[in-house]
Protein backbone atom coordinates (compact mmCIF):
# COMPACT_ATOMS: atom_id res chain seq x y z
CA UNK A 1 0.00 0.00 0.00
CA UNK A 2 1.13 3.54 0.02
CA UNK A 3 0.53 6.95 -1.03
CA UNK A 4 -1.44 8.15 -3.64
CA UNK A 5 0.45 10.84 -5.47
CA UNK A 6 0.37 14.11 -5.05
CA UNK A 7 -0.32 16.84 -7.92
CA UNK A 8 3.47 18.07 -7.36
CA UNK A 9 4.91 14.53 -6.77
CA UNK A 10 5.77 13.15 -9.65
CA UNK A 11 6.14 14.27 -12.36
CA UNK A 12 3.13 13.86 -14.82
CA UNK A 13 4.97 11.34 -17.53
CA UNK A 14 5.74 9.23 -14.02
CA UNK A 15 2.05 9.38 -12.58
CA UNK A 16 0.79 6.24 -14.43
CA UNK A 17 3.51 4.14 -13.48
CA UNK A 18 3.64 5.03 -10.15
CA UNK A 19 -0.66 4.23 -9.77
CA UNK A 20 0.23 0.88 -11.27
CA UNK A 21 2.25 0.08 -7.85
CA UNK A 22 -0.33 1.34 -5.21
CA UNK A 23 -2.52 -1.07 -3.97
CA UNK A 24 -5.95 -0.18 -2.33
CA UNK A 25 -7.50 -2.16 1.41
CA UNK A 26 -10.63 -4.00 -0.15
CA UNK A 27 -11.98 -2.95 3.40
CA UNK A 28 -11.57 0.53 3.06
CA UNK A 29 -13.45 0.79 -0.13
CA UNK A 30 -16.29 -1.02 1.46
CA UNK A 31 -16.47 0.66 4.44
CA UNK A 32 -16.70 4.08 2.84
CA UNK A 33 -19.55 3.19 0.13
CA UNK A 34 -21.32 1.12 3.28
CA UNK A 35 -20.88 3.64 5.74
CA UNK A 36 -19.83 1.59 8.50
CA UNK A 37 -16.93 0.33 9.92
CA UNK A 38 -17.50 -3.07 12.17
CA UNK A 39 -14.71 -5.74 10.97
CA UNK A 40 -11.95 -6.96 12.94
CA UNK A 41 -9.79 -10.71 12.29
CA UNK A 42 -8.04 -10.75 15.59
CA UNK A 43 -8.27 -10.20 18.99
CA UNK A 44 -5.87 -9.65 21.63
CA UNK A 45 -6.35 -8.36 25.32
CA UNK A 46 -9.50 -7.11 24.61
CA UNK A 47 -8.19 -4.97 21.63
CA UNK A 48 -10.05 -5.69 18.31
CA UNK A 49 -7.68 -4.85 15.40
CA UNK A 50 -8.16 -5.50 12.01
CA UNK A 51 -4.94 -7.48 10.81
CA UNK A 52 -5.60 -9.39 7.96
CA UNK A 53 -6.11 -7.55 4.22
CA UNK A 54 -6.88 -7.85 0.63
CA UNK A 55 -5.47 -5.24 -1.48
CA UNK A 56 -6.63 -4.78 -4.83
CA UNK A 57 -5.17 -2.35 -7.58
CA UNK A 58 -6.10 0.28 -9.77
CA UNK A 59 -7.97 -2.01 -11.71
CA UNK A 60 -10.92 -2.35 -8.59
CA UNK A 61 -10.33 0.87 -6.83
CA UNK A 62 -14.29 2.65 -7.10
CA UNK A 63 -12.34 6.39 -7.80
CA UNK A 64 -10.92 4.80 -10.58
CA UNK A 65 -13.06 5.95 -14.15
CA UNK A 66 -11.32 3.45 -15.98
CA UNK A 67 -11.28 0.21 -13.60
CA UNK A 68 -12.42 -3.02 -15.18
CA UNK A 69 -14.03 -3.68 -11.85
CA UNK A 70 -14.79 -3.21 -8.26
CA UNK A 71 -15.16 -4.72 -4.65
CA UNK A 72 -18.42 -5.77 -4.56
CA UNK A 73 -18.56 -7.04 -0.93
CA UNK A 74 -16.01 -7.67 1.96
CA UNK A 75 -17.08 -10.46 4.58
CA UNK A 76 -15.04 -11.56 7.79
CA UNK A 77 -15.84 -15.02 9.29
CA UNK A 78 -14.77 -14.09 13.11
CA UNK A 79 -17.62 -15.82 14.86
CA UNK A 80 -14.89 -18.32 16.34
CA UNK A 81 -13.22 -15.51 17.86
CA UNK A 82 -13.08 -14.50 21.17
CA UNK A 83 -12.58 -11.64 23.96
CA UNK A 84 -10.13 -13.72 26.39
CA UNK A 85 -11.03 -10.75 28.75
CA UNK A 86 -15.12 -10.94 28.68
CA UNK A 87 -14.47 -15.34 28.69
CA UNK A 88 -12.40 -17.98 30.98
CA UNK A 89 -13.13 -20.51 27.81
CA UNK A 90 -9.90 -22.08 26.46
CA UNK A 91 -8.76 -21.50 23.51
CA UNK A 92 -9.66 -24.48 20.99
CA UNK A 93 -6.30 -25.25 19.83
CA UNK A 94 -7.42 -26.46 15.78
CA UNK A 95 -9.16 -22.92 15.45
CA UNK A 96 -6.87 -20.02 13.52
CA UNK A 97 -6.63 -16.76 15.75
CA UNK A 98 -7.33 -15.17 12.88
CA UNK A 99 -10.58 -14.08 11.16
CA UNK A 100 -10.87 -15.25 7.16
CA UNK A 101 -11.55 -12.68 5.29
CA UNK A 102 -13.35 -12.74 1.55
CA UNK A 103 -13.72 -10.43 -1.24
CA UNK A 104 -16.27 -10.44 -3.84
CA UNK A 105 -15.28 -8.67 -6.93
CA UNK A 106 -17.55 -7.38 -9.47
CA UNK A 107 -16.15 -7.20 -13.14
CA UNK A 108 -17.53 -5.27 -15.68
CA UNK A 109 -18.91 -5.70 -19.19
CA UNK A 110 -16.49 -4.57 -22.10
CA UNK A 111 -17.89 -1.66 -23.88
CA UNK A 112 -19.94 -3.22 -26.79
Amino acid sequence: MGDEPSRFWPRPEQKPAYWDRVLYSAHEINARRAGRDVSYTHIFNGHYENLDHILVSQEFYDLNPARIGEVANVRYFNDHLFDGRLSNDDRDRIASDHAQVVAELQLRRPPA
